[in-house]
């Protein structure tokens, strides 16, 4: 799951330009990654949690990334891609990180964001259950996305085989490829200013 998500991310980074914000990069293990596939650019990760962004500065420090312990709403760009994973669900103020995300993004430039599908029963049940979590709605947050400025380039569905399954069976990745774009456990968005 993980490395069809960073192979994903990958694809869609190598046709921008300008600098990358990894929002809400964690312990910043994807934005070191991502950093060492394109030692060319500047990458930012950004998180709120203190200990993540203390993490990622003692194991992912290297010459063309900075990690910042801060908020988005805080943020001056401008970035030519930005990328989050599952972030937009822990977020309080939806409406103005949507917009800052946006004045923040170079003209032409693309967001591209991975959610929870909360249209999956299990991923609905899982995060209906969590105190810490919140329900990602697709519509009302799409008509954010449109309110803001930001044209939707493409919305689709994915990774049905759960984590916990590290190695899958040759089976279960055939049917995952056959069931995921009605049944995927994440909705992802490429977002264009």
């Amino acid at each position: 799951m993980a490395e069809r998500r960073l192979q994903l991310i990958k694809g869609l980074m190598e046709s921008s330009q300008g600098s990358v914000l990894d929002f809400g990069c964690g312990t910043g293990y994807n934005t070191s990654y991502f950093a060492k596939s394109f030692p060319e650019r500047k990458f930012y990760g950004l998180d709120t949690d203190l200990k993540f962004i203390e993490f990622a500065k003692k194991n992912y420090a290297s010459d063309n990334v900075q990690f910042i312990n801060d908020s988005i709403l805080h943020l001056k760009g401008p970035f030519g891609f930005i990328y989050s994973v599952d972030v937009l669900h822990h977020v309080d103020e939806l409406d103005a990180v949507i917009r800052k995300v946006y004045e923040i993004l170079e003209p032409g430039s693309t967001w591209f964001l991975i959610e929870p599908n909360i249209l999956n029963p299990k991923v609905f049940f899982n995060q209906s259950l969590k105190k810490d979590e919140r329900l990602f709605y697709q519509r009302k947050t799409e008509k954010k996305f449109n309110d803001a400025g930001f044209k939707i380039m493409k919305k689709g569905l994915f990774l049905l085989i759960p984590y916990q399954y590290k190695e899958p069976s040759e089976f279960l990745i055939g049917l995952e490829s056959k069931l995921e774009r009605y049944f995927g456990g994440s909705v992802f968005y490429l977002l264009e200013k």
